[in-house]
């Protein structure tokens, strides 16, 4: 159902479809007290297929940053294609759509604003607003810190809250690299979509006239992991969205990520999580929480 209106928080015009909206968690904290640089906005959604949400004259900069899926940015008439381990800035005053191509995104997003929020940004970023090579789990724990203290609305955690913001911002400042080769980009759209089978890291280099050593080089300058790891990363994300949002058994959700052995998959998952794929369906279900990755 489509919807327009006013945003609550930055007062600007929106529109948008939210009944694919599967999990929609909004922190915000209203007054801003006077401050030149405010950080009073965070956000966790996995949405479906379907969904959009369009931007008018905004009036806060935000941050958006897919965890798993893919996130489609229009913003000056060019259209970007986040995937885990991409962010993008969204500068106060244009236009700007989001929406995802896939079944299934899962999000969080950040806000800021303030007299210094876009002559910081400048600084940090340039022109540089689409980053790569970050860790979601990273983004993830910022998010679980700042958010209590957004939510509690108490001015005393306002230092607190900025100061968690300023680290984001710049953890996000030291990942802004050249622009990024197409072909390297190439590379990364496929193992995006083809987490879920198996895949030669020699065939993907060939399909993008590298060799396997300038793709791997390639992959830690900008990622800072090898191909192989990236991989690893996108089946693991994708196993966590499996778990949260469906009741399939954990040998389905292995064999959908392109492993044939349960036990090996449960061992992988427990290497990067420091937990078993069951004990963490269960703690998603017993806390109807879907933040701990």
């Amino acid at each position: 159902m489509r919807i327009k209106g006013n945003d609550g928080y930055s007062f600007s015009e929106f529109e948008t479809d939210r009944s694919p909206l599967a999990v929609h968690s909004e922190n915000y904290y209203e007054m801003d007290g006077g401050y030149p640089l405010w950080f009073g906005w965070s956000l966790h959604s996995i949405c479906r297929n379907g969904w959009y949400f369009k931007h008018s004259n905004t009036t806060i900069n935000s941050i958006e940053i897919p965890f798993s899926g893919c996130l489609q940015i229009i913003r000056n008439n060019n259209v970007h294609n986040l995937t885990p381990g991409m962010a993008m800035i969204l500068p106060e005053g244009e236009e700007n759509r989001l929406t995802t191509p896939d079944a299934s995104l899962d999000k969080f997003a950040f806000g800021l604003k303030g007299s210094l929020a876009a002559p910081l940004i400048y600084s940090l970023f340039g022109d540089n607003l689409l980053i790569s090579g970050i860790d979601p789990m990273a983004i993830q724990t910022f998010y679980n810190r700042i958010s209590p203290l957004i939510k509690s609305g108490k001015r005393q955690n306002i230092p607190a809250m900025n100061g968690i913001g300023l680290e984001l911002l710049f953890y996000l400042a030291s990942h802004v690299n050249k622009m990024m080769p197409a072909e390297l980009s190439k590379a990364v759209q496929i193992l995006n979509y083809n987490s879920g089978r198996k895949i030669k890291i020699s065939d993907v280099a060939r399909e993008c006239n590298f060799s396997s050593y300038q793709l791997n080089r390639l992959f830690f300058k900008y990622y800072n992991m090898s191909p192989k790891q990236y991989l690893m990363q996108q089946k693991l994300l994708k196993a966590c969205a499996l778990l949260k949002e469906t009741g399939k058994q954990i040998k389905e959700i292995a064999a959908d990520i392109g492993y044939s052995d349960m036990h090996i998959f449960s061992r992988e998952f427990k290497k990067r999580y420091n937990v078993t794929p069951q004990k963490y369906r269960n703690h998603v279900v017993s806390t109807g929480k879907q933040r701990h990755r």
